[in-house]
């Protein structure tokens, strides 16, 4: 998927107004006590990094928490459309990808990859992105994520690079083929994928019928080793 791509989608989402809202895994992981998971201190100063920040629904719901956020996007163009869209938010947004990202090493306290840590450039492995968001972070820092199961919309008829690497052929909004994606079937093979990184890995997951359209993934935060 091209920056150009990703620019004119995110173009067309900005045209709908404000009618956006946070992904309810990433403010329940946030905000909410469950049996396997809750975080126990509070956002506030906190340094979080919204990787693959798309149109910025999160910002919102970041900044009211107290963080201090920083985002990034793969073109100038959408960064561009965030900071005019959030001028009077206090976000600090830069132009990079997941597996280049352009700030320095433990700079965040977490990092949410909301739908994004998956998309893989060139020939960029599913470590290689992890490998980067652990470099950002700072010791014990957490990585607050999703990855599609392989049973997803965006998999059908997808081309399999590998076990977990898939090139995209029939998306149905026509914007990602070409794009290569991680996916995973089984949790299993996620909670290894993340080991070399990343320890008590906590994990949910989401499975919904929009119409014909299933839209499946695991989400979950991990911390980072060391």
């Amino acid at each position: 998927m091209t920056g150009e791509t990703f620019s004119g989608l995110y173009r067309h989402w900005a045209a709908r107004g404000n009618h956006l809202y946070p992904s309810e895994f990433v403010v329940r992981t946030m905000l909410g006590t469950y049996p396997r998971h809750a975080f126990i201190n509070s956002w506030e100063g906190q340094a979080v990094l919204d990787l693959g920040f798309g149109d910025g629904r999160n910002f919102p719901l970041l900044v009211n928490a107290g963080a201090r956020v920083a985002g990034v996007e793969v073109t100038e163009d959408i960064v561009a459309l965030a900071r005019e869209r959030f001028a009077d938010a206090p976000v600090d947004l830069r132009v990079g990808t997941n597996a280049h990202i352009p700030f320095e090493d433990h700079t965040f306290d977490a990092v949410l990859a909301c739908h994004s840590c998956y998309y893989l450039e060139g020939d960029d492995r599913f470590d290689d992105n992890l490998a980067e968001i652990a470099r950002v972070l700072r010791p014990g820092g957490h990585l607050i994520f999703s990855v599609p199961h392989t049973d997803n919309f965006i998999f059908r008829d997808a081309k399999a690079i590998d076990r977990h690497i898939f090139e995209i052929t029939a998306d149905p909004c026509a914007k990602r083929d070409g794009t290569r994606l991680a996916g995973f079937a089984d949790r299993g093979d996620l909670e290894l994928a993340l080991y070399h990184h990343f320890a008590n890995v906590r994990l949910g997951f989401q499975d919904d019928d929009f119409y014909g359209i299933r839209v499946a993934f695991h989400f979950g935060v991990a911390q980072k080793r060391g």
